[in-house]
């Protein structure tokens, strides 16, 4: 049973009702909870239909228990802007480069 992860609609996930994530593309998304000391969150992994070579991946987690993570208290809402682009421009060049559509 995943507990870290809300369906609010088709394709649109809530992770620790902190994150949205819409998945994409014609992919099969499979998720899992990410449960382990320091960390809490979900993967969500991406496959073709008729393929089970992982195409690319998705973590979003609350590392905020890490003392190996940086500390991000001090970011500001406009550099999250920036992250936010970056993110999008990654899952979906990591699709591309795996070889998928």
């Amino acid at each position: 049973m995943i507990r870290n992860v809300v369906m609010c609609l088709p394709g649109l996930y809530e992770i620790l009702g902190q994150v949205r994530i819409v998945t994409f593309g014609p992919y099969i998304w499979l998720t899992e909870d990410l449960e382990g000391p320091g960390a809490s969150g979900a993967i969500f992994r991406c496959y073709e239909e008729g393929n089970d070579q992982e195409l690319a991946y998705l973590l979003a987690a609350d590392v905020s228990g890490d003392p190996t993570e940086p500390d991000i208290e001090k970011l500001r809402p406009t550099m999250w802007k920036r992250w936010t682009g970056f993110w999008r421009m990654g899952s979906v060049g990591a699709c591309r480069m795996k070889g998928a559509k």
